[in-house]
């Protein structure tokens, strides 16, 4: 993969934008399946509100190395999150099933 880096300046106030995050949860909660794939996780603002318990695997995919190293060592994440480093393109292919 090509190096990547975010330049984006909005992920720590996004962070902190708790009704707005809980609004959206309720909006898409349903459509949630038992396996999420996150791209983009960014720090985990988001993570932090749509990862429950009630997900079997929830993987969080970030393409940039800075962003990955907060994520992992984010206190907050629930332990059932999945933190990989890369993109799309990268992920391992796996057979329906």
């Amino acid at each position: 993969m090509k190096s990547y880096t975010y330049i984006g300046s909005e992920l720590e106030l996004f962070r902190a934008a708790k009704n707005w995050k809980d609004y959206y949860y309720q909006m898409i909660r349903h459509h949630l399946g038992a396996e999420v794939l996150e791209v983009g996780a960014g720090i985990g603002g988001t993570t932090q509100v749509l990862c429950r318990a009630n997900h079997l695997r929830w993987v969080c995919l970030e393409p940039d190395p800075n962003l990955i190293d907060g994520l992992r060592a984010e206190p907050n994440l629930s332990a059932g999150c999945d933190i990989r480093q890369g993109s799309l393109a990268e992920l391992p292919a796996q057979a329906p099933g």
